[in-house]
């Protein structure tokens, strides 16, 4: 028993801990080229630790908003807005570098906010999770030594992807950037598909495929890539259309920004 509990918060702990670190790591390897100092993201996780603490002390209250469902739109508000500010740095890291300075504190805010948000829903997610132990009547050693365990894995992966990232030439660390936040964006979008449906805002329709039999969403695997890439193995209609639309989204305010760009460029 000890022993599933310790695997079971490994797991749990790892999934939230590397969403974070994931978002962290892919911002951060682009913040020197930008101009965004360190101390800007220690500032932005520790708002995102303070506010973590505040929405779990308070998530009773939140809970009974909106007919009981208050949860459930708070978080699916944060993952939106997580997903449109994510889909804005992506355009804006398009832009030539003189136009990416004058907008360093318009790209610094929509790099900072999505840390701060995702570990506002993550970290208050684990504070609930590790705080029901306390005030149960299970063991509570396991948990604990689980979620050091789960956070030190989720943080060493976090570093490794940031230092191969800048290890990367430029141009190419910022295709990889890129690439991977609109994935992770349109990943969190999902989610929050997810969390209107749950909350029945949304009408519920048959799983379009599932997944289970091959990769089951609550192996550690499936966890990881519920963390990564928003991964479920029985997605609703909904989810998968709110992906690819959201991914289209992003790409073609790429290219609408590349071409007025250029086309401003010539004109000049």
């Amino acid at each position: 028993m000890i022993n599933n509990m310790l695997l079971t918060a490994i797991i749990i702990v790892l999934r939230e801990v590397l969403e974070i670190t994931l978002l962290t790591s892919l911002l951060a390897s682009v913040g020197k080229y930008l101009g965004i100092q360190f101390h800007h993201f220690a500032l932005a996780l520790l708002s995102g630790l303070a506010f973590a603490y505040l929405y779990a002390e308070n998530l009773s209250t939140i809970s009974e908003l909106f007919d009981y469902t208050g949860q459930e739109w708070i978080n699916s508000i944060l993952q939106i807005t997580i997903y449109v500010s994510l889909a804005c740095f992506i355009i804006l890291l398009c832009s030539n570098p003189h136009r990416m300075n004058n907008l360093k504190r318009l790209m610094m805010c929509l790099m900072l906010m999505p840390i701060v948000l995702a570990l506002t829903r993550e970290g208050s997610e684990i504070y609930i999770y590790i705080d029901s132990f306390f005030h149960g009547n299970r063991p509570v050693f396991p948990v604990v030594v689980g979620s050091i365990i789960g956070s030190c894995i989720g943080l060493s992966i976090g570093a490794l992807i940031y230092y191969a990232l800048i290890s990367c030439p430029l141009e190419k660390r910022l295709t990889i950037v890129k690439c991977a936040l609109a994935v992770t964006a349109c990943g969190i979008l999902s989610q929050a598909v997810s969390l209107l449906l749950q909350a029945d805002v949304l009408h519920s329709y048959p799983a379009l495929w599932n997944s289970s039999e091959y990769l089951a969403e609550d192996s550690a695997i499936g966890q990881l890539l519920y963390a990564i890439l928003g991964y479920e193995a029985t997605p609703a209609p909904q989810q998968v259309i709110v992906y690819v639309v959201g991914l289209l989204l992003i790409i073609s305010g790429v290219v609408i920004h590349k071409y007025y760009g250029s086309k401003r460029a010539i004109d000049v």
